[in-house]
């Protein structure tokens, strides 16, 4: 009996490691597909030059992501609704998505590793939130932006959010944004 449940479990215990592993494996496929699409030549930096906006660009832009934002401190702390949901949908459909918003690069910023934002759109569907090109994300609910596992979990765990705090530096300048679920 004993070995009867034994192998029950451990049967159990190898289906759910199976699913598992396939559920991580198509979120890494999805965020090699984003890093791919922020590597690749921004069709921002054409809307720049051109000074003109292709309907393709603009197809991301019609979803709100973001409602409701208070400034407080000169600034320096942004609050905010955001749609976590529908955000993680529409990059989950469409990660080319990402580039045409604009590009982020690694850098270093005095040990601090940091997730600078480069060739930002004119509009994208963050802009209510004062993001600039040249921001750089330091920390992610505290952690520093270079923990690939924990930016993993915040990524998986998006949707259901009840909040997410990104914490960045613009020159010398720190700016903290509280994000808040938006409620429907």
């Amino acid at each position: 009996m004993k070995r009867r449940v034994a192998k029950v479990a451990l049967i159990t215990i190898a289906i759910l490691l199976a699913i598992g592993a396939m559920v991580l494996i198509k979120e890494y496929l999805l965020l090699k597909k984003i890093e791919r699409a922020m590597k690749s030549p921004s069709p921002a930096q054409a809307e720049a030059k051109s000074g003109t906006d292709s309907a393709e660009s603009a197809e991301p832009r019609r979803q709100a992501f973001v409602t409701k934002v208070t400034r407080q401190s000169g600034g320096d702390q942004v609050t905010a609704y955001v749609n976590f949901a529908a955000f993680r949908r529409t990059v989950e459909a469409q990660p080319e998505a990402i580039s045409r918003w604009g590009s982020l690069r690694w850098k270093v910023l005095e040990d601090t590793p940091a997730l600078c934002i480069r060739n930002l759109a004119q509009t994208t569907p963050f802009s209510a939130l004062g993001v600039a090109a040249g921001d750089c994300i330091t920390h992610l609910d505290g952690e520093s932006i270079n923990q690939p596992m924990r930016n993993l979990g915040i990524w998986l765990s998006l949707a259901g959010r009840e909040r997410l705090t990104v914490d960045t530096l613009r020159g010398d300048r720190k700016i903290s944004y509280t994000l808040l679920k938006q409620r429907q």
